[in-house]
């Protein structure tokens, strides 16, 4: 490690993942793309508090030593995300999430702010526990921050249509209107292979909140959103996530976006997390 953990500082989930970020050796986005570019994946979250994740990568440093790296892009480790969410008029992409479709999909705009790159991407389910992802670059996003929700462009829709379609042999739906912003400050760290255990990746999620252009919420302060992302088999992390007594939580940032903004929709799947997990921003 570059420096010892401070314990001396708020338990936040922003400073604690600063804190930590910055404590492991990094690594150029270049390499870590070479070594887990991971585009199909199996995912698992975690919500968990501050206390509890200084206390897991205190355990992971150890561990793994040289085989935990966090991305570093120019200095920075804990960087700006910023997604729009596209869904029909009746949600239907939302509807297959509740009742728990097999052929489901989410398409979104994403922007990472510090680089100003955007992509227009198209997550959806490869089997039952495995997600791919496939996106295309897209130049002429609108800036990160802005109020009002932009359109999917033209070639965002004909790409989106075209995964879709060779996913699923479905068609897209006529109308895809913007229903939801997330944004959230993120670190990723890369978990090389320990023992019989294989490689991969961990982002690190704080300040995530939800706005739909009317209303917002936000993830509490002191919570941070783990996800693993693997090929196939658990990680390290998922390991000593559960000695900590973590377990997974099924949960789609989309899915519970929309079940805090829009009290009207069937959102019982995630009542319990977004009642115990998050408040109005």
């Amino acid at each position: 490690m570059q420096k010892e953990f401070d314990d001396r500082k708020p338990e936040t989930g922003q400073r604690t993942l600063r804190d930590i970020a910055y404590a492991v050796a990094p690594i150029s986005l270049e390499e870590m793309n070479t070594e887990a570019a991971l585009m199909r994946r199996v995912d698992q979250k975690y919500l968990v508090t501050a206390a509890t994740f200084r206390r897991l990568m205190s355990t992971a440093t150890e561990l793994l030593g040289d085989d935990l790296r966090v991305l570093d892009i120019d200095g920075d480790r804990v960087m700006g995300y910023e997604s729009v969410y596209y869904d029909s008029p009746d949600l239907v992409g939302f509807r297959a999430h509740v009742q728990g479709r097999r052929r489901r999909y989410k398409v979104r705009t994403r922007s990472y702010v510090e680089t100003g790159v955007s992509f227009v991407e198209v997550k959806y389910k490869a089997g039952l526990d495995v997600t791919s992802k496939m996106r295309t670059a897209y130049p002429d996003a609108p800036a990160p921050g802005l109020d009002d929700l932009s359109d999917l462009p033209d070639h965002g829709v004909a790409f989106a249509g075209q995964v879709i379609a060779d996913a699923y042999a479905l068609d897209l739906a006529d109308r895809m209107d913007p229903v939801l912003r997330t944004t959230n400050r993120r670190a990723t760290f890369l978990i090389g292979p320990h023992g019989p255990m294989a490689g991969g990746r961990m982002t690190v999620d704080v300040a995530l909140e939800f706005d739909d252009g009317d209303s917002r919420s936000r993830m509490r302060s002191d919570l941070l959103l783990i996800e693993t992302k693997s090929a196939g088999s658990s990680l390290v992390i998922d390991d000593l996530l559960r000695r900590l007594g973590e377990r997974p939580v099924s949960m789609s940032k989309y899915c519970v976006g929309v079940s805090l903004l829009r009290p009207g929709v069937s959102g019982n799947k995630w009542r319990r997390i977004t009642r115990t997990y998050f408040e109005a921003a």
